[in-house]
């Protein structure tokens, strides 16, 4: 059943003879809606949210006041509902038989009854959110309610519910005794047809209904917040940035699959299967754009440059973080690609044209564009002059040099903990061509190399200042330690042997940053001698250390060096 036909099952519910039935379905399906759609349109409709609830006290409370309100009673006789309201608390609630005595309720209902109008046959009442309930409110209670409820005349009952989202306690009541509250039970399995369009608009849902018929998505709060989530990237960005390079369409597709990736499966990659190699599957584990990409989008986009702005905007919504100048450098990076696709139907003269433009925007760089661009460009020349059997006019190292400041500015060590090196999927997409493993393996390297120089430059920078607040760039330096190669390591141990290992001396009065960063460099030390297999270095290092000052004549410099490096 789908969540529009509530309405007409709560119409044939008002003529039957069923008093008390059951409508399940899972959040966001759209219940709610319908439910309180169709109590707009009908006065015999008491509508009771369980949301909450800590106690059938509460519920009936609720219930009277729903009565009296319906019936125009409560702005005239609120004296009176106050003296009745305070006999609520007499009330015996019977559960051994799942029974409740509500004579109150009776009482009031009678005295609104002839208020209804003639062809409303009963008055029914609905409690909704089941599952949300407040743990010390008995399951069994709510179905006692619907049991007493049901012995006072003209008075039906529907319970709403989302039976997966039930506690386990709760589950194993429910299922006892739904069987003897409820006579008939309702499942809503889908949305309403007209839900998905009605929320994110015509434009939107043509564009994205496939990917959503795709993972059977049933919950509408998804496309809620794809609906917003769009708007507020319009609103970042503008509406000028669309073109045929950048269209809407990407954008709604973009931000339909972040909601699904962190929503619905919880940044889980789902779709990894392990009948996939190894290789792939580690690829995949580790990107989350290029998961999304592949797995939730299945490379549909009608550009595929604008997988750059897909990990902004994924970045954005996972984090919450949302910054501008990241997305529209990724925009302009996709509008200043001027590669043109090449196959096997390109003349000669076509390929040769696309090889004499790349090397002139290789030599023609300004620093600020996108690396993965470049090296898409650079990597479709270099495969074509390969097939054409001529060579490429630039060497790798060459290539290297023109695109070094690009990899410069795309190091931000402020923003993040881990080297960015190229994935490990280019070897695969380049297999066959060892000239572009060779320099996608000397990018990675210079990669490494200028992101450990801008971290000892920053170190460097605060020793000199001896601003010994922020510890987090020595952390990044020691997480590092284990996994770089030669080359990076000797940049390491020149700095360190230069600048006295960073070390500052806490002779005097000292506070406790100084005192946190002299333990820190003593760590990372201790972690380049057991990674390195550098004998004696953490010896070398207490040497140069006790070198630096006369340590004799500060008996409190003497005790600190003594605690620091007989402590292991």
């Amino acid at each position: 059943m789908k969540a529009n036909e509530i309405e007409r099952l709560l119409l044939d519910f008002n003529e039957n003879d069923y008093t008390k039935i059951l409508i399940n379905g899972s959040w966001g399906i759209g219940k709610t809606h319908y439910i309180k759609k169709y109590q707009e349109e009908n006065s015999n409709v008491c509508y009771v949210s369980l949301f909450g609830k800590k106690d059938i006290n509460s519920i009936i409370q609720e219930i009277y006041f729903r009565f009296v309100s319906d019936a125009g009673y409560l702005k005239d006789k609120f004296a009176k509902v106050k003296t009745k309201m305070s006999k609520l608390k007499q009330l015996n609630l019977n559960l051994a038989g799942i029974g409740v005595s509500i004579p109150m309720l009776e009482t009031s209902f009678e005295s609104i009854k002839s208020t209804l109008k003639k062809n409303q046959n009963s008055y029914i009442i609905i409690f909704d959110d089941l599952e949300r309930k407040h743990p010390d409110l008995d399951i069994k209670e709510v179905f006692g309610l619907l049991d007493g409820l049901a012995e006072i005349n003209d008075i039906k009952t529907v319970l709403i519910a989302a039976e997966d989202k039930l506690s386990e306690n709760d589950s194993i009541n429910y299922k006892e005794f739904k069987e003897k509250a409820i006579e008939r039970s309702y499942s809503i399995m889908k949305y309403a047809d007209e839900a998905p369009e009605k929320i994110l608009g015509f434009d939107v849902w043509d564009t994205i209904k496939g990917i959503s018929e795709k993972f059977e998505s049933n919950n509408l709060r998804t496309f809620e917040k794809t609906n917003l989530f769009i708007k507020e990237i319009k609103g970042l960005i503008g509406n000028d940035v669309f073109n045929s390079k950048f269209s809407k369409d990407d954008l709604y597709r973009m931000c339909f699959a972040s909601i699904i990736f962190v929503v619905d499966h919880k940044e889980e990659k789902k779709l990894l299967n392990s009948s996939e190699d190894n290789l792939t599957t580690a690829f995949y584990k580790d990107n989350d754009t290029e998961y999304t990409f592949v797995y939730l989008l299945e490379s549909n986009l009608d550009n595929k440059m604008n997988k750059l702005i897909l990990e902004c905007i994924l970045e954005s919504y996972k984090t919450g973080a949302y910054s501008k100048n990241k997305i529209m450098k990724a925009i302009n990076s996709v509008m200043e690609f001027d590669y043109k696709p090449n196959s096997l139907y390109s003349s000669e003269e076509d390929v040769l044209n696309m090889i004499a433009q790349s090397e002139k925007h290789l030599n023609n760089l300004k620093g600020n564009e996108d690396l993965e661009t470049i090296l898409t460009e650079v990597k479709d020349s270099l495969n074509w002059s390969d097939a054409l059997s001529i060579e490429f006019s630039m060497s790798n190292d060459q290539i290297l040099e023109c695109i070094k400041p690009n990899i410069s500015n795309m190091i931000n060590i402020e923003d993040q903990l881990h080297l960015n090196k190229l994935e490990e999927m280019y070897y695969i997409a380049m297999e066959k061509n060892r000239s572009i493993k060779n320099l996608v393996e000397k990018i990675n390297l210079f990669i490494e190399e200028e992101y450990i120089n801008q971290l000892l430059m920053k170190i460097s920078t605060l020793f000199e200042k001896e601003d010994y607040r922020d510890p987090s760039y020595l952390f990044q330096l020691k997480n590092h330690i284990i996994n770089l190669q030669e080359g990076t390591t000797d940049l390491i141990l020149d700095s360190l042997r230069r600048n006295n290992f960073f070390f500052p001396v806490p002779s005097k009065r000292i506070n406790e940053n100084l005192w946190y960063w002299c333990r820190l460099i003593k760590f990372i030390v201790l972690e380049i001698e057991k990674h390195w297999d550098l004998e004696d270095y953490y010896k070398d290092f207490i040497s140069i250390v006790y070198s630096m000052q006369n340590v004799e004549e500060d008996k409190m410099l003497k005790h600190r060096l003594k605690l620091l490096f007989e402590n292991q």
